[in-house]
């Protein structure tokens, strides 16, 4: 009995990292980041200024890292923009310093998402 529940459990895991893994992929898809990126930074920026929102908002790092980022196993980026102030994944408003950003943040560290940090 234990090891068909140790089978199922594992074969539910599997298929949870594949289904999420398939519609990170897809919801990150190109065309899709364009629409976001003009969604956030005005419907009217050329594509230049898309690429550079992208860039700046870590979107161009290669699939696999950001969704390690975004289940929490592999370390969110960060830096400090032109104007000085702290940007990056696991940034939220009320931090100052980069000390204060913790190196992982996602969903296996119950951070499902914050909408509030993209509005900054």
């Amino acid at each position: 009995m234990l090891m068909f529940i140790l089978r199922r459990t594992g074969t539910m895991l599997l298929t949870v990292f594949c289904l999420t893994f398939i519609v990170f992929f897809l919801t990150n898809l190109e065309p899709n980041l364009e629409k976001v990126a003009k969604s956030e930074a005005g419907s009217r920026i050329t594509d230049a200024e898309v690429q550079s929102w992208l860039e700046k908002n870590g979107y161009t790092q290669p699939v696999l890292e950001r969704y390690g980022e975004w289940l929490g196993v592999w370390p969110g980026w960060t830096r400090i923009a032109e104007n000085g102030k702290l940007t990056g994944r696991c940034v939220t408003r009320e931090m100052q310093t980069i000390e204060e950003v913790p190196t992982f943040c996602g969903v296996l560290q119950g951070g499902l998402g914050d909408i509030d940090r993209l509005q900054g």
